[in-house]
């Protein structure tokens, strides 16, 4: 396996049925690396979020929680739950909540993650059993370099009988849900038949993969291969074309162009 350096990718071919090597087409089983610098992150698992409500006098008071996210192929996120546990200032509430938002962005712009949470309960809060209502929304963008999500974060906190505030920082710093840090690779099995045909999984640093199928075209007087990725049964929704330049020497990677996770992918 290799990783992309500039806007160049070099790679060989893993034949599964034999160990001659043909430069002809792209064929056999092979793998694409690619670093952060292209990067796919995963927002499925557990989203843990240390923020604050700004209370009477704009006093802070925590606000820390943990809610579980599916990321679904066409970027939009959702609850994978309906409860969860917030911490409010020194108190620990259960509540049910719902969670809406999207992740997109990637090519030449940074990887977005908008994500609106609302939770509902009933708690001790300060000594005071409280009905609570808490909206909050995170504008994030993930930093290449420390792999994380940074940004900031605009709701309100309403307790009945103990007032509320407003949530108000410009300083979240959240780890990716589905870990890793960014980085991603293909697996590819193709067949070469008259058009070109198989399988392939997208392997996410955090460990998700996604399956789909593969399917194309070379073009035998210039060397030319197009493979399309087409995401299958869940992971319907994303897509990418791969263009490679075959030579008697090497098969080197010339361009990636798609959508996966409803993030743009851009090599």
């Amino acid at each position: 396996m290799t990783s992309p350096t500039g806007n160049r990718l070099w790679f060989i071919l893993f034949f599964a049925v034999s160990c001659n090597f043909c430069f002809a087409q792209p064929s056999g089983q092979f793998s694409l690396d690619f670093d952060n610098s292209t990067p796919l992150i995963d927002m499925s698992g557990d989203f843990s979020v240390n923020d604050q409500i700004l209370g009477a006098g704009d006093q802070p008071v925590p606000l820390n929680f943990t809610v579980g996210l599916n990321h679904r192929s066409n970027g939009a996120l959702r609850a994978s739950s309906t409860t969860a546990i917030l911490q409010i200032g020194n108190d620990f509430v259960p509540a049910f909540y719902r969670a809406n938002g999207r992740v997109s962005g990637g090519g030449n712009n940074q990887v977005r993650v908008f994500l609106a949470l609302n939770f509902r309960g009933v708690g001790t809060v300060a000594g005071v059993q409280t009905v609570f209502n808490i909206s909050v929304a995170y504008n994030l963008l993930f930093n290449q370099e420390s792999g994380a999500l940074e940004g900031a974060s605009r709701g309100s906190a309403k307790l009945s009988r103990i007032g509320g505030g407003r949530i108000h920082s410009d300083e979240i710093s959240v780890g990716l849900p589905g870990g890793g840090d960014g980085s991603w690779s293909i697996i590819m099995n193709v067949v070469p038949f008259k058009h070109l045909s198989g399988t392939a999984q997208v392997v996410l640093s955090g460990g998700r993969q996604l399956n789909g199928n593969l399917g194309g075209h070379f073009f035998e007087g210039s060397g030319f291969s197009l493979l399309r990725f087409t995401g299958t049964a869940v992971d319907r929704g994303s897509v990418a074309t791969f263009s490679f330049i075959t030579t008697d020497e090497d098969t080197e990677l010339e361009t990636v162009r798609g959508r996966i996770l409803g993030q743009r992918v851009l090599f």
